[in-house]
């Protein structure tokens, strides 16, 4: 063991780049512990600018320990496999958990810029307060790229080694700042060819690229520039060198000997791997929506699933409180073997194998209803035991699990088993850019050419019409036109069916009855038949596909629920709502396509209103990208019939008579023709007439399809989200997301507060908010865990996932609120430059927003009839009292609820006092408002994963198929 003074500088990989130089740094658990410190950045040190770059495939030896080839050193690897250490930037590969082998490869690329340090005999430290765990100061920093980029190839031969080839071209290229090499065709088809990519850098930027072609795009261009990089690299010195404390008691630094770390890291890469494994295939099971028969299963494996969670957690913790303790010289290092040796250790391996198991159980119990294509069992291989403890390679070819999916990581396989005659689903994702261009000159980032091109490449159509009208199946029958020419073709193909059909027919002299179907229900249940005059599409999905005779283009249509809805208004402004928000986090609509019937007698009344919120939100230009579609038209002969001039009258009525309508925008289609197809495909016969009559029908409509797609494309110009003006429908979206954040940041200021008051610790509550991938609910009724942080105790989310109703309970509706993340907490040190007089000025920023937001909503948007944020304050002191009843000690929760009454009042009174021509309520103000509540941390952290849960939902709702071709 060697034992070392920490008068020695380290070096440490930077892999939480908020650190800066000043902070204090806690070598024995590799952590920077203050902000509070840093100082004016001193001039340039030295410009470094060595690269370095390198590649390898998942089948060698680096693959196996990741962290360690890209050189991270010993001790930070511990730190960050015991969790204690964060796993932020590179860091975060301790949580990738994908098959690697033959198709994987490994990029990294790695320029320290320049370096920025301080003098030896700076003297600025002398009067700072110490922080307990302390023991470094960061004294220079290397600023620059650290990326590592994961690539998973198709499983074709021939292109593999194409793609190899291409990346070696990429490795020299970029390990030279002086090479600005061509690439042919062939290479860039290659690069493309890459089926999924997962980034993991220091920089966001990089993070949330979405294509190879993106990562090589953006450090190609950072090869000749000197940008204000986070820091890659931290030099810390001891505190004592600055401060003259001759204080011993943390003057040791005991490092461990490679044998001991060694042993350490085997052991914690082997349990890391079994927690991510089954973290995963739960999570699979979890998200494959079981059948009812299973779901109680499901609920008792989660129970445990927590149970092991929080005891992996717990054994880690222990682990690293361990090594701290070695390190800093009070232990000795014989006493890991014991620790790794101990009973604990072992009964809790045990837990995890059986766990597994039980897994095991419920997954073979799902086959019967999940069964891939293949006919295999893709996922078996996750049930064995690695051959040897330090191999770790699964050779199965299994679905990345949604909650480490990359963001370009767009797969997903088709669980319903289609009949013979159905076209099967195939789900990829292709790349999105056209050209490989690498040029370190060009004048485009890397993120604007990927949303050009994307603008470019995909045409958005949205989709609008009254409940009933007939919008899915007229996709359907849209997409069959495009890809059969002739109904004898759609025959004797396999009909495409991309959303499930279901509707009554009556057949025969005697008029009987018959329900025809086609197509699975989708294993998110959006289509729901249950309820007759309610909109059978539950929520907006997105359905994107590829014919080969549009240019390579790909359409995405977006069915959405219907207005007119049985459920009356409310439900209608609820559907209009969703809408809203579903396009808002669009980048483009090429086309509005509101579905019409002919010979119509009225129009809905919401139709106006609908109409009227769209434009508002999306603004004045997207006027001109409204067309108007009708269905069923044979029997008007393919015109809009008496529906034109009651549209246009309603048009002219409301105010929107420079909509046009003309016959260039106007579309006709016959539904029933695909209808006809699909009842044939149900056994039922019709007569030689008939087929005659529907054949004629596929052919205009057919004809229609066409002149609609090449109108789109042609004739419309791109209406860009980005640009939209400011509008009210847009300020209340924005604010109805902010609703939660804010009062939950109210709730976490007066608890922080408390602590400042009734204790003499220096710590405080941090919100941790955990993004969701599905439409989820917080049931009020439903028992909910309960923990103790930071003397308070609190409740704890327990999400309901939502398909057609709630998956785990039935409780009343008003019980039950929609959450878009869940919400974890955490306590650590107070920052040294907190103070109690900002927090509450924090706290009424926030009261007077809430003020004015809530008038907003109710006066101006006139969206929400009651006041959200002050049910939302009830709400809580209603979860405080129930917590304050039910557990011991309480005086902190039942100071929070006296708080809580005192700035409700407080609150009350922000907004009587608002008039309303209040400048503060006016829209331009407004948005400064909104803008400025949404840079408070607290807030800021949690609309951050607001956008990554949203992000994840329009995944979870997109279907994307393979090309179709016309014929």
């Amino acid at each position: 063991m060697a034992t070392n003074n920490t008068n020695t500088t380290i070096k440490r990989r930077a892999i939480d780049s908020n650190g800066m130089i000043g902070p204090f740094y806690d070598i024995y658990r590799n952590r920077v512990l203050e902000r509070s410190h840093a100082i004016e950045r001193p001039p340039v040190k030295q410009i470094l600018g060595e690269i370095t770059c390198e590649l390898i495939d998942g089948k060698t030896d680096g693959s196996r320990n990741i962290l360690e080839w890209i050189n991270i050193d010993d001790d930070l690897r511990l730190n960050i496999l015991l969790n204690t250490a964060p796993r932020t930037g590179v860091a975060e590969l301790a949580e990738y958990y994908h098959p690697m082998g033959e198709y994987t490869r490994f990029l990294h690329f790695l320029r320290p810029d320049r370096e920025y340090g301080l003098s030896h005999n700076y003297e600025g430290f002398k009067s700072i307060v110490r922080e307990v765990d302390a023991t470094h100061i960061i004294t220079s920093i290397s600023l620059g790229i650290d990326v590592v980029v994961v690539l998973q190839l198709p499983v074709k031969g021939k292109i593999i080694q194409n793609i190899d080839v291409t990346l070696r071209k990429v490795r020299t290229r970029l390990n030279d700042p002086l090479n600005d090499s061509c690439f042919s065709q062939d290479d860039a088809d290659a690069l493309k060819s890459i089926t999924e990519i997962k980034v993991y850098s220091n920089i966001p930027e990089l993070v949330a690229m979405t294509s190879f072609l993106e990562v090589c795009q953006y450090i190609d261009k950072c090869k000749h520039q000197h940008n204000p990089f986070p820091p890659t690299e931290y030099t810390l010195q001891p505190i004592e060198q600055f401060t003259g404390n001759t204080d011993k008691s943390h003057g040791l630094y005991t490092p461990l000997s490679q044998r001991d770390s060694g042993k350490l890291e085997k052991y914690l890469i082997e349990m890391l791997n079994y927690y991510n494994k089954i973290k995963y295939l739960f999570e699979y099971c979890k998200n494959k929506g079981l059948h009812k028969n299973l779901q109680q299963s499901l609920a008792d494996i989660e129970i445990e699933w927590r149970d092991l969670r929080q005891c992996y957690q717990n054994k880690m913790e222990e682990l690293g409180k361990l090594i701290a303790s070695i390190r800093a010289g009070h232990n000795n290092a014989s006493e890991i073997g014991q620790a790794l040796q101990h009973n604990d250790q072992t009964m809790f391996k045990q837990k995890l194998q059986e766990f597994s198991k039980k897994i095991k159980v419920l997954y073979d119990k799902m086959q019967p209803i999940h069964r891939t294509q293949k006919g295999h069992d893709t996922h078996a291989a996750l049930f064995d035991a690695p051959e040897k403890q330090d191999d770790q390679e699964l050779k199965s070819n299994l679905q990345v699990t949604p909650e480490k999916q990359p963001r370009s990581m767009n797969r997903f396989n088709n669980d319903n088993k289609l009949d013979g005659n159905q076209s099967q689903l195939i789900i990829e994702q292709n790349n999105k850019s056209n050209e490989l261009a690498l040029s370190s000159h060009s004048k485009t980032h890397a993120s604007d050419s990927s949303t050009a091109s994307t603008t470019a490449e995909l045409i958005n159509i949205l989709l609008l019409g009254e409940s009933g009208v007939g919008k899915s199946t007229f996709i359907n029958a849209f997409v069959n036109y495009l890809t059969f020419g002739t109904l004898e073709k759609a025959q004797q193909g396999k009909p495409v069916v991309l959303i499930p059909v279901s509707f009554l027919l009556t057949t025969g002299d005697n008029f009987e009855e018959r329900t025809v179907t086609f197509g699975d229900v989708d294993s998110l249940n959006n289509e729901n038949f249950d309820h007759p005059g309610q909109s059978v599409t539950q929520h907006c999905k997105s359905y994107v596909f590829q014919l080969d005779n549009i240019r390579q283009k790909k359409i995405c249509i977006i069915d959405t629920p219907g207005f007119g809805d049985t459920r009356g208004l409310d439900q209608d402004d609820v559907n209009m709502q969703h809408i809203l928000e579903y396009i808002n986090d669009l980048t483009h609509i090429n086309a509005v396509c509101f579905l019409l019937k002919p010979n119509a007698s009225r129009v809905h009344n919401f139709f106006k209103t609908c109409l009227a919120q769209l434009l508002n939100s999306l603004g004045s230009t997207s006027r001109q990208n409204i067309i108007f579609c009708f269905t069923n038209a044979r029997s008007t002969f393919y015109s809009p019939g008496d529906a034109a001039p009651l549209l246009k009258s309603v048009l002219k009525g409301t105010g929107f008579d420079d909509i046009p309508f003309k016959k260039e925008n106007t579309f006709c289609f016959d539904n029933e023709s695909f209808r006809y197809l699909t009842a044939l495909q149900n056994k039922i016969t019709f007569s030689t007439d008939e087929h005659s009559e529907y054949k004629h029908s596929w052919l205009t409509s057919v004809k229609e399809s066409s002149n609609f797609l090449n109108y789109v494309c042609t004739k419309l110009k791109v209406h860009t989200m980005r640009v939209e003006p400011q509008s009210t429908e847009k300020a209340q979206l924005q604010i109805k997301q902010m609703i939660r954040p804010m009062l939950e940041a109210i709730r976490n200021i007066l608890r922080n507060c408390i602590i400042w008051d009734m204790s003499t610790t220096e710590k405080s509550i941090e919100l941790k908010p955990i993004p969701l991938f599905r439409s989820t609910l917080v049931c009020y009724q439903c028992k909910r865990d309960v923990v103790r942080t930071g003397g308070f105790w609190m409740t704890i989310d327990a999400p309901h996932e939502i398909q057609k109703t709630c998956n785990q309970c039935r409780c009343a509706p008003d019980q039950r609120i929609e959450i878009d993340y869940e919400l974890t907490y955490a306590y650590v040190a107070r920052y040294s430059n907190s103070n109690r007089a900002d927090e509450m000025a924090r706290l009424e920023r926030l009261l007077r927003a809430s003020a004015q937001f809530t008038y907003f909503l109710i006066n101006i948007a006139r969206s929400s009839k009651d006041d959200p944020f002050f049910m939302g304050i009830v709400q809580m002191i209603s979860e405080e009292n129930d917590l304050c009843q039910s557990r011991n000690p309480n005086e902190f929760n039942l100071e929070l609820v006296k708080r809580l009454r005192q700035h409700m009042s407080s609150y009350e009174e922000y907004v009587n006092s608002i008039k309303p021509n209040h400048d503060g309520v006016k829209l331009g103000n407004m948005y400064k408002s909104i803008q400025t509540i949404h840079e408070d941390p607290i807030v800021r952290v949690q609309m951050d994963a607001v956008k990554k849960t949203r992000h994840n939902i329009m995944k979870q709702y997109t279907c994307e198929f393979s090309n179709l071709s016309a014929s």
